[in-house]
């Protein structure tokens, strides 16, 4: 059975989707078919508007990657979801990640304890606090949780929130508070993203090369080697399980 990470914080803009994104574009890059189930709130919405993965996956598909790659799937039925997970092995798929709301639903509830790894972001120390007594809370005796730093506006912050998360560990990998990881949902994958930047002024002239280019470069160099770290970590972290 392929492993299964799951993205679960009671916390609206701790950073699930955006970091389940980054994991999956780390995964691909390392050859890996990843299969993502949404079980957000909003795939009430299916056939009015795509959901936010949705939308990614399109954008994934239109850079380049291969198809078959990525797959995502909309659920919100226990049983529909218990079906996906069995037939994700069949199907060829070397991770199933899903996607959860901030508010706890019996499927996003079935998904975390189910999983190999439930990894739990949050974005300060407050968000650190709050994240994990939802945890406490909801996923009350589970030992498969790991944090994830995303997006903290001051470095100074990070020991002290690892701290407050406690008694839960967190991830090495920390996701920097840069643009490229919010706009995957534009450019598709991270790997994709990055080349794009690196060959801009082999095609429009050296004059392109701008302080601003420069900028978006090295953050997306950052973004990056974040992407592939994350991948790797989450890799070793559930290897043990398969």
């Amino acid at each position: 059975m392929p492993p299964q990470i799951t993205f679960f914080a009671t916390k609206g803009g701790a950073g699930r989707t955006v970091s389940l994104m980054t994991l999956a574009s780390g995964l691909m890059s390392l050859g890996k078919r990843v299969l993502v189930i949404d079980v957000t709130a909003d795939v009430a919405l299916r056939g009015q508007f795509p959901t936010t993965l949705q939308t990614w996956e399109a954008a994934v598909r239109q850079s380049g990657i291969a198809g078959g790659t990525l797959s995502v799937v909309l659920c919100d039925d226990i049983t529909d979801f218990s079906q996906l997970i069995e037939g994700a092995q069949h199907d060829g798929f070397d991770f199933i990640l899903v996607d959860t709301s901030k508010t706890p639903t019996e499927v996003s509830l079935k998904a975390a304890r189910v999983s190999d790894l439930v990894v739990a972001p949050f974005t300060g120390r407050n968000e650190a606090r709050f994240v994990s007594d939802g945890l406490v809370e909801h996923l009350v005796g589970e030992t498969n949780i790991v944090g994830l730093i995303t997006g903290f506006r001051n470095p100074a912050d990070v020991q002290s929130a690892i701290e407050i998360f406690a008694p839960y560990p967190v991830l090495s990998t920390q996701l920097s508070f840069i643009p490229p990881f919010d706009e995957q949902i534009t450019f598709g994958s991270m790997e994709r993203y990055f080349e794009g930047l690196r060959r801009i002024p082999l095609e429009y002239g050296i004059n392109i090369e701008t302080r601003d280019h420069q900028q978006w470069r090295h953050q997306a160099g950052v973004a990056m080697t974040a992407t592939i770290s994350l991948a790797n970590e989450i890799i070793g972290r559930v290897s043990h399980r398969v």
